[in-house]
């Protein structure tokens, strides 16, 4: 852990990005290139079902590292704690914030040793409020009410762009039916699905966040 820089000095590269020095733009094209072949090995090592599976939980990095800033855990951790003593001290419940930490955990944004108390990563000191580097506010601004009502506004929009969609037909998969024909028949209401229970169970959100 790095010790804390005065106030008043100039914040450092290493401060503000996390490397000792602003590295030149061929360095980080070829970085980003080596992450996304890293990205598309590791996605090609999983079947597709688990693929489609994680693709799905990926909504829920956002929410939980926006309850955990929300909850004041990376401030508040500075050195190995118990997760008692930290629910304790941020007065949360302790069960809730024992699963925030498990996955949180996964991420490296915190750390759970071998007797479960609570560590700060590099990661963590990122999420400090007084962090150099703003990187904090970008995590307040995503969760901030007006993005998570865009986002769901986005999601609203793509459904009701196609009227067949938002009436769960099936017949408009037929191949014989042209585009037009499948959307006239969708928008009349004469094609409709069987109830989507019959192809899919609900998950539960401990088996979501791995707990």
């Amino acid at each position: 852990m790095q010790s804390p820089r005065n106030r008043n000095q100039a914040p450092r590269s290493r401060d503000v990005l996390g490397v000792p020095r602003l590295p030149p733009g061929r360095a980080t094209v070829a970085v980003n290139r080596l992450r996304a072949l890293h990205g598309r090995v590791h996605a090609s090592a999983a079947p597709p079902p688990l693929r489609i599976m994680e693709s799905l939980f990926g909504m829920l990095d956002h929410r939980v590292l926006v309850a955990l800033c929300e909850a004041g855990v990376p401030d508040a951790l500075h050195h190995p704690t118990s997760i008692t003593d930290l629910a304790d001290q941020l007065k949360v419940d302790r069960a809730l914030l024992h699963r925030l930490c498990v996955f949180a955990d996964t991420h490296g944004w915190l750390r759970l040793d071998r007797t479960r108390r609570v560590c700060p990563t590099r990661v963590t000191e990122f999420l400090h409020n007084d962090r150099p580097g703003g990187w904090r506010a970008w995590v307040d601004f995503a969760g901030g009410a007006e993005v998570v009502a865009a986002v769901q506004a986005l999601a609203a929009l793509l459904i009701a762009s196609v009227a067949f969609v938002a009436r769960r037909p099936v017949g408009w998969l037929r191949p014989s039916m042209s585009i037009r024909s499948r959307v006239s028949a969708a928008e009349s209401g004469s094609i409709r699905s069987p109830p989507i229970s019959r192809y899919c169970r609900p998950v539960s959100a401990a088996m979501m966040i791995g707990v």
